[in-house]
């Protein structure tokens, strides 16, 4: 059995080629990585599911031969240990970060519901919140609390409460101005026992 040279980087039988193809490679995936974390990121709607797990999987297959290539490097006592273990850390570290799931994606567990968004501290959400609720199959139960929405201190909110109210009851039941809110009520109460 031949010796080994220790100065030549080796991975079992084979020998880490001394050009800089396998660090073009390495590159061209890291790249292509990028690319489509980015892309699906940016444009969720856009491009297909698939991308975002390609991105993942190339990610993957990057930190990968990254790994094997710096530790063959290591072990030719050619580059630093600690510094290897470091750079391939880094790269786990950002592959968790790339599995779906993870960094603040939204999931259908942390989705809320339409009712915490009717009290929702941001008048935007609040009004958006009104407005699907006479879209919900179900909105009748949301009745009372878009009667409390009619006096919201945001006037956009009130007047999305006051249409989809309409909408629900199928003519301006309550209607407006003074005592319209208690009128509204007792329409939202005989609803909610209605659709029990």
């Amino acid at each position: 059995m031949r010796a080994r040279n220790s100065a030549e980087p080796h991975v079992g039988s084979w020998k880490l080629p001394r050009t800089p193809v396998l660090a073009l490679v390495l590159y061209a995936m890291l790249a292509i990585a990028a690319a489509g974390a980015f892309l699906a990121s940016t444009r969720p709607g856009v491009l297909a599911p698939g991308v975002r797990l390609g991105a993942t999987l190339a990610f993957g297959a990057f930190v990968l031969l990254f790994a094997v290539y710096r530790f063959a490097l290591v072990r030719a006592r050619r580059y630093p240990a600690g510094k290897a273990f470091f750079q391939v850390g880094v790269g786990v570290l950002f592959l968790m970060l790339l599995l779906p799931g993870v960094a603040g994606r939204p999931e259908a567990s942390r989705l809320r519901p339409l009712e915490a968004l009717l009290i929702d501290a941001d008048p935007s959400v609040r009004a958006l919140a009104c407005e699907a609720a006479r879209s919900r199959k179900d909105g009748r139960r949301f009745a009372t609390q878009l009667v409390d929405r009619m006096e919201d201190s945001v006037p956009a909110v009130r007047e999305e409460a006051l249409r989809s109210l309409e909408a629900l009851a199928g003519s301006s039941i309550g209607g407006t101005g003074a005592g319209a809110a208690e009128r509204w009520r007792a329409w939202a109460r005989a609803a909610a026992s209605d659709s029990r």
